[in-house]
């Protein structure tokens, strides 16, 4: 059986406010701030000539974390590995966060989790993931007592089978590409070929737009057996 994650919600532990590497303007934060900086002044222009400008290059390093797909990101084969320059520094929250998740969101939909469910992932994947150890600041000046990571998945797969899933189940956006529904009841009609994800255990779908993340029945079995708190998973149809 495969099962499903959407995004994690806003609320209960599994979301935290606030901005990478400060407190974020109206349309920026630090973190993106400075990956235009290192664009106009550290980059080769050899490299440059990639982007568009600092700003181009800012949203193609961020992007690398979030997990949101899009078609831009899914149809490049261009894309960079994540360099070290571009991994966050710290995470401001703007309130303490209360009851964290195992596995949680920052904001600008980057995930993060523990160090119980990291060892977990990497247990049954070593060397698939990616783990970015990442400071938590709260205010007045305090730290958060647990190790959190950045997770970037770093396996998408291709084995959704919209021949084998109910058509309420997900609409066609572009040609090769599909938007799900995240409705718990209809996306449990979504379908996946287990010839196509075969012994994987954490993987997003290719194809698939959004926010959508795939569990294998092992992966789901040892958080529930451990009582981690990630949220709510559906299961899928697999064939």
């Amino acid at each position: 059986m495969v099962w499903g994650m959407n995004i994690p919600p806003g609320s209960n532990g599994f979301y935290l406010e606030g901005a990478f590497e400060g407190e974020p303007p109206i349309t920026s934060d630090g973190w993106r701030m400075r990956m235009a900086d290192h664009y106009s002044n550290e980059m080769p222009e050899a490299q440059q000539v990639l982007f568009e400008d600092a700003d181009s290059y800012a949203w193609h390093a961020v992007k690398k974390f979030s997990l949101n797909n899009e078609p831009q990101r899914l149809v490049d084969e261009a894309v960079t590995p994540i360099a070290a320059h571009e991994v966050p520094r710290y995470f401001k929250t703007r309130q303490d966060p209360k009851n964290l998740a195992a596995l949680a969101r920052f904001a600008g939909n980057v995930l993060t989790v523990n160090e119980a469910l990291k060892q977990f992932i990497e247990w049954l994947e070593p060397g698939v993931h990616h783990f970015f150890p990442i400071e938590i600041r709260m205010p007045r000046n305090r730290v958060h007592p647990d190790q959190h990571y950045i997770l970037v998945i770093g396996q998408h797969l291709d084995s959704f089978s919209p021949a084998r899933s109910a058509q309420d189940s997900f609409k066609v956006c572009l040609p090769g590409l599909y938007s799900y529904s995240e409705n718990a009841p209809q996306a449990r009609k979504l379908a996946f070929r287990r010839e196509a994800f075969g012994n994987a255990h954490l993987w997003r779908e290719r194809h698939i737009l959004g926010f959508l993340t795939c569990f294998s029945d092992r992966l789901h079995a040892e958080i529930t057996d451990a009582g981690l708190r990630i949220p709510k998973q559906f299961p899928m149809i697999e064939v």
